[in-house]
């Protein structure tokens, strides 16, 4: 095997192919990044009204004794039910 040399590579002939070489591979990465971003309000907006509708009947509020009173408080108005519906006095549950 032989090799032909046809003429002399300097420094800007050098550069010229390896910035030819890397133009392929970043304009196919920047055309996928494109893409994704192109995609990505779609699918956020088709997630956002799948799962807005999803919101819980009840929620659970677990405190400690001592600061039971003060959890009351902070919630102010909301209607407070202890384990199996049942609620204590000032909206406090009642024990079990």
């Amino acid at each position: 095997m032989t090799e032909q040399v046809v003429g002399r590579m300097d420094y800007g002939r050098a550069a010229l192919h390896g910035a030819a070489s890397g133009a392929l591979p970043g304009a196919l990465i920047g055309w996928l990044f494109g893409l994704v971003d192109w995609v990505d309000p779609l699918v956020s907006t088709l997630l956002v009204a799948l799962f807005r509708s999803m919101e819980p009947s009840r929620y659970d509020v677990v405190v400690d004794e001592e600061v039971a009173d003060e959890a009351v408080r902070l919630l102010g108005g909301l209607r407070t039910t202890g384990v199996g519906g049942r609620t204590g006095v000032g909206g406090r549950p009642a024990h079990t």
